[in-house]
């Protein structure tokens, strides 16, 4: 499941993952995939669940979304990893920039 970058698909997850410094292979797009249906639909997936567990008012909803991101071990077409893999992204470090994203909003939230 490694994968040598971050991003190699579509311009939604490169603004979601984009790390400070890029090799040319991470920045080349998948271009008959990233405008698949199925491609799509694992995009949404990523990007709600990315969405509840930064920004849910929900607090089963926050935990089900953390869970399925930051613990998910099941194997399945739809389990954090396999999309992850299936979009290009490293599944570590997807989880370690959710993490680091996390506590900073915690620490902003803090101070204000």
């Amino acid at each position: 499941m490694s994968n040598h970058g971050y991003v190699r698909s579509s311009a939604t997850t490169i603004r979601l993952f984009t790390p400070a410094i890029l090799l040319p292979e991470q920045t080349v797009l998948a271009s008959s995939q990233s405008s698949s249906p199925e491609h799509r639909l694992l995009i949404a997936l990523l990007a709600d669940a990315i969405y509840c567990f930064h920004h849910a008012a929900n607090a089963r909803l926050a935990r089900d979304a953390e869970r399925w991101l930051m613990y998910d071990q099941h194997p399945g077409p739809f389990s954090f990893d396999a999309v992850c893999f299936f979009l290009g992204l490293n599944a570590c470090a997807v989880r370690s920039r959710l993490r680091t994203q996390r506590l900073t909003r915690r620490a902003i939230n803090a101070i204000s």
